[in-house]
Formats: structure tokens, C-alpha cells, sequence
């Protein structure tokens, strides 16, 4: 890392208060610090010191107090309390920046890891001499559901399926065809039984990396309609598996 990554000077429950409040002033002709913390409902000094970090990590624009488009995704995901979207839209964020990205790789390449060895490596990336301040990115990575911390142990979240997959950063598409002996039919059934616990209202299912389909089932939808399920969407949508 040859380049020191400024870091976030609040918790991440503060940083998330303030790109809600950046979303807020996106529409404003030249909104200031001040309006922002207004807006937050916090310190100016509490936005002007994450500024660096929000803006390194391509959330805040540089040239102006407003969100970038993916800050402002980001912004009316955590507005909406929508998990699903807000993991989707950090995913994005840490696979963009390289720093972020390679803390990821960290954990990819050594395996399990001791949680104070990571703390260390971001320590070490923002120039910091504790590693205090290393918990709002921490944080905000397992939010990204790129890394799942327990027991002071980081790891790279078990790769269950194909939303599991993207948000480990890898082609959910490319890892279904190392595992040629899988059939179409299975890898249907492993979307469904990743995502089919989860209460969305719309259940998005990864294509390929930023490509997102969505399905919406009704609130009484069960496992046991699964193969029905299945069936109705390849008559409906084509089943080309055995033309190519």
C-alpha cells in the first residue's frame, strides 16, 4: 500500500448519520459543511474530519459537498434501512477502492486471521500509531459483507451462494462453471435456498457482477414451492442451458 487511506475520525454508526445526510443536500445548489451538519444533526467538525475518508472512498464527490451517484445509492439504502441494498451498495464502494479491496485480500490470501492482525494492517495504511480508529472500517467492511468477524477471528464469509459470492468479490457465473459436475437445475436451487429465508420484498439475484435480477415472492411463499417455482421460470424466461 503506497499510499496512506485517510481514516474515519467517528463510529461507523456516525459516518452512516452522515452520508444519510449527504444524500439529503444532493439537490441543493452548493450545499456547505454546515448545512450537512445541520442536516446530521451533528458538530461541523464531526463532518469536516470524515470528509477525507468519505471522499477517498468515492462516497462524497471531490470537487463538492454532495454525494457521488454510488454515495447517493449508498445514502437512500441506509434511508430505506435496507440492508440487502446497503450491503450491495458498500460492496461496490470496497471492490472500487483499492485500499479497502486489498484488506480484503489480506484476509483471502491468509485465511482465518486474528482480528488485531487486520486492525494492524489498517493501522498501518492510514500512518496511525493505535489501532482504535480502525474499527469504523472494520465495520463498514463486514457491513459490505466482504469480511464476518467472530470470536476475534476475520474471515472471508463461507461462499454459500451466489449473492454470498459477489459480495466476496467473485463472478458468482465464473465459480458455477469451475464446478461443471453441478447442473443448472442445482444452481437454481441454491439462489432460492440462499435468499429465499431473507424478508425483502424483493429478493435480488446476482447475474454477474453489477448485474442484478429481482424476484418478489408473496409473504406466505415457502421452501416446499421451490421446484414449482423453478419450473414456472424456466417456461417463462427459456432454459438455454442445453444449446450452449
Amino acid at each position: 500500500m503506497t499510499e496512506k487511506l485517510s481514516m474515519p475520525m467517528s463510529s461507523w454508526i456516525t459516518v452512516k448519520q452522515i452520508i444519510r445526510a449527504y444524500g439529503e443536500v444532493q439537490d441543493l445548489d452548493r450545499p456547505t459543511v454546515d448545512k450537512v451538519a445541520e442536516i446530521a444533526g451533528l458538530q461541523r467538525t464531526a463532518i469536516s474530519s470524515n470528509n477525507n475518508f468519505l471522499r477517498e472512498v468515492g462516497i462524497v464527490q471531490e470537487s463538492e459537498n454532495k454525494p457521488t451517484p454510488l454515495g447517493a445509492r449508498l445514502a437512500s439504502a441506509l434511508a430505506m434501512d435496507n440492508n440487502s441494498l446497503i450491503s450491495e451498495a458498500l460492496n461496490e464502494i470496497v471492490r472500487a477502492n483499492t485500499e479497502l479491496s486489498q484488506f480484503v485480500g489480506i484476509v483471502r490470501a491468509r485465511g482465518p486471521m486474528k482480528l488485531e492482525l487486520l486492525k494492524g494492517e489498517i493501522a498501518l495504511a492510514g500512518g496511525l500509531k493505535q489501532t482504535g480508529p480502525t474499527k469504523a472500517v472494520l465495520e463498514m467492511l463486514e457491513e459490505a459483507k466482504v469480511i464476518q468477524i467472530t470470536d476475534d477471528t476475520v474471515r472471508i464469509p463461507a461462499v454459500t451462494g451466489p449473492f454470498t459470492r459477489l459480495a466476496a468479490g467473485l463472478d458468482p457465473i465464473s465459480e458455477i462453471s469451475e464446478h461443471r459436475a453441478r447442473t443448472s437445475t442445482e444452481y437454481n436451487r441454491e439462489i432460492f435456498a440462499t435468499v429465499g429465508s431473507q424478508s425483502l420484498p424483493k429478493i435480488p439475484l446476482p447475474l454477474g457482477p453489477k448485474r442484478l435480477a429481482y424476484i418478489e415472492l408473496p409473504e406466505d411463499w415457502t421452501s416446499k414451492e421451490l421446484p414449482k417455482l423453478i419450473k414456472i421460470l424456466q417456461i417463462a424466461l427459456g432454459d438455454d442451458s442445453e444449446g450452449t
